[in-house]
């Protein structure tokens, strides 16, 4: 099955993405994960079944897609990085900078595919960002 092209906002919105992932991978030292890896400490999220079709790619993360700004006092940054992985896409979120005094932020891992005439979302895997310490054996900050 082929898949549809992308629409030029979403082209700008993976290119924006994929420059500051990598801007940010180059700035650690690092690079980005594999497609088909789940690094340790993240942790399935339960999807509601069946998935219904979304109209774009992002709209088909829903409450998993990047926020922006919490507001005035936070100091939010963020950056996602989209690939391919065989006919489904991966996609890594990350957000810092929550108003919060024990989660400074999150990282997501989803894997969104074309089907059914629309994007679905397929899996999510999710791992916070604590301020103190590292998250417990379920996932959560102290």
């Amino acid at each position: 099955m082929r898949r549809p092209a992308l629409n030029i906002s979403q082209r700008l919105l993976i290119s924006c993405g994929t420059f500051f992932f990598w801007a940010s991978a180059a700035m650690a030292g690092s690079a980005p994960l594999p497609a088909s890896d789940i690094p340790d400490g993240f942790f399935p999220v339960e999807l509601e079944q069946p998935q219904r079709p979304a109209p774009t790619l992002l709209a088909a993360l829903g409450q998993f897609a990047p926020n922006g700004p919490e507001g005035p006092e936070g100091r939010y940054s963020g950056g996602m990085l989209i690939v391919t992985d065989g006919d489904r896409y991966r996609i890594d979120s990350t957000e810092e900078g929550y108003l919060d005094d024990s989660v400074k932020g999150r990282v997501v891992i989803a894997y969104v595919a074309y089907r059914d005439g629309g994007w679905v979302l397929e899996e999510v895997h999710r791992k916070w960002l604590c301020r103190r310490g590292e998250p417990n054996a379920k996932g959560l900050c102290p």
